[in-house]
């Protein structure tokens, strides 16, 4: 990946923050004019989002929900933008439960971060997701896992709303729940 410098969006005025992101973008855009999921990838790591790079899961779902060009699977310069802008959000979110600033959360920062989103589930459950998303079996969760975690989570749980009593609870007929299984979009992520 070609970058002038690294691009720490939090250090930089925004005016500077842009020219650098074009930059970068121009020295890494593929023939067809667009930037790859292999570059963002990169991007994440070396724009300091993550200490390491973004894995190909999560930049594959970050290129296929800010392409203008679905088709062509690469992110414009205003999708790129975008897309950092959105990173962004989620790196203060997480940073909030990465007490020990390594870029990483342990099980029961993970655990605090889904309850205080919103996302608090049974123990069983959580430990689901974190076997899910704590693939490697480190022990903890990146940013790029992190946000696939709860964009998941939130997918489900958008979908879970129509079945909801007010208070988180549901009743559902066998052919409710297999309509979810089976049915049910995968967010992509």
């Amino acid at each position: 990946l070609k970058l002038s410098a690294c691009v720490c969006a939090s250090a930089m005025p925004d005016a500077d923050k842009a020219k650098q992101i074009a930059a970068a973008f121009e020295a890494n855009k593929g023939a067809n004019g667009l930037l790859p999921p292999k570059a963002l990838a990169q991007m994440a790591k070396d724009f300091g989002f993550s200490p390491t790079t973004f894995g190909t899961k999560t930049s594959e779902w970050l290129v296929a929900s800010f392409d203008s060009h679905p088709a062509k699977g690469g992110l414009t310069l205003k999708g790129l933008q975008g897309c950092l802008d959105y990173v962004m959000e989620w790196k203060g979110i997480f940073e909030q439960y990465d007490i020990d600033h390594t870029g990483q959360l342990d099980k029961l920062s993970f655990n605090r971060a889904m309850a205080d989103l919103g996302y608090g589930v049974g123990l069983s459950i959580f430990d689901s997701v974190w076997d899910t998303y704590d693939a490697d079996r480190s022990g903890s969760v990146t940013l790029d896992e992190f946000m696939q975690a709860i964009s998941e989570l939130n997918h489900y749980k958008t979908y879970f709303a129509q079945y909801d009593n007010g208070a988180g609870v549901g009743a559902l007929s066998f052919d409710a729940y297999c309509k979810i299984a089976f049915t049910l979009p995968h967010p992509g992520v």
